[in-house]
């Protein structure tokens, strides 16, 4: 990912300052994704066990959409009504780091793709981040391991999936699902910053990948990025 989660320590102090009780790592569920949004994307990252680096045109893949800050502020209204069920603190650490008037997501997640050979507003970029993202937290890999060559070839293999997914050819809902993509990238990034500080990062690699396992199917500590992208190990 190389975007550098640890290059927007002076952002991210402010949101773990606004949020009360660390919730926003230690009890906010990570993956708070719409089902509805993401039908179907489960099944086929399934056969993440079969990455091999097949890029090919996939590459050239692309899922273009436009952001807005009604867009955002719907996507965490939307985002906190889920998680509320689950974990009312997470849920009020998301508003109170993102609800209106307060920060922007989408700013901080720019700042995370300053570095980065991916790119915003578009769909297979933000869910080759979100994979990425995991990936580095649940297996201790820096920024420095992490290519631009490496980026794009985990891009293209997500490409390739998504082009089969017909739900993604109606904009709204391409533009909807990336930006939960985004707000979830946004918050594990933060909890592990939070949890590096308060020295209970093994445990946050734990839950990143269980909640992978769960949702996706996808055994994070059983994949290798190389510059023609996941592998199994």
């Amino acid at each position: 990912m190389k975007k550098s989660i640890t290059c927007i320590g002076v952002l991210m102090s402010f949101i773990l300052s606004i949020c009360a009780d660390h919730a926003l790592a230690q009890d906010a569920p990570i993956m708070a994704l719409d089902p509805t949004l993401m039908a179907g994307w489960s099944g086929n990252l399934a056969y993440s066990n079969k990455w091999g680096g097949k890029s090919s045109s996939a590459n050239k893949s692309s899922f273009p959409y436009k952001s807005s800050t009604a867009l955002r502020q719907s996507v965490v209204a939307g985002f906190t009504k889920r998680l509320q069920s689950q974990s009312p603190k997470g849920a009020q650490a998301v508003v109170s780091a993102f609800g209106p008037g307060k920060a922007d997501y989408g700013t901080l997640y720019a700042q995370m793709l300053k570095t980065s050979a991916l790119h915003d507003n578009d769909a297979a970029d933000a869910l080759a981040d979100l994979i990425l993202v995991g990936y580095q937290i649940v297996n201790n890999v820096s920024d420095e391991k992490v290519t631009p060559t490496m980026e794009r070839a985990a891009r293209a293999q997500v490409a390739s999936i998504l082009t089969k997914n017909n739900k993604l050819n109606s904009t709204t809902t391409r533009a909807r699902a990336a930006e939960e993509i985004k707000l979830q990238t946004v918050v594990m990034a933060l909890g592990l910053q939070e949890t590096l500080r308060n020295n209970t990062v093994g445990a946050y690699r734990k839950t990143i990948a269980n909640a992978y396992q769960g949702q996706y199917h996808i055994n994070l500590s059983q994949l290798e990025l190389t510059d023609k992208g996941f592998k199994k190990k």
